[in-house]
């Protein structure tokens, strides 16, 4: 697996932590120390969208969690996208504070993927 690194926000939330920063610049200039919740809102939001460098060992046939979390099994199954293909399921349990940026958690590459509109599976 490779490494490379990892900004302190991941680039899908930049969006989210500058407009948060934003209101609570304008809400302290407008409220003073009334801005206070905005503030802890734009915290939230801050650690929401962290993304911090993961240190992964290179052990060969290795699988490790593709999300901060706590691993709750994994086991093989039958992929119910595809007919009788055999998967790994790695189920994670995430709390609001566990970083929300998923990795692979396999050696390999992705050669190719697939959307299926309107079927509703657990995480």
């Amino acid at each position: 697996m490779s490494q490379r690194d990892y900004p302190i926000i991941a680039r899908e939330g930049w969006i989210h932590v500058t407009l948060a920063l934003f209101a609570s610049l304008v809400a302290t200039c407008f409220l003073g120390l009334a801005a206070f919740p905005v503030w802890l809102l734009a915290i939230f939001i801050f650690q929401f969208f962290r993304d911090p460098r993961r240190i992964i060992t290179n052990v060969q046939g290795a699988i490790v969690s593709p999300a901060s979390g706590k691993i709750v099994s994994i086991c093989e199954t039958v992929n119910p996208y595809q007919d009788g293909d055999s998967v790994f399921m790695i189920s994670v349990f995430m709390n609001i504070f566990s970083v929300h940026s998923n990795l692979i958690p396999v050696a390999g590459k992705v050669i190719d993927h697939w959307y299926y509109p309107g079927r509703y599976m657990n995480a």
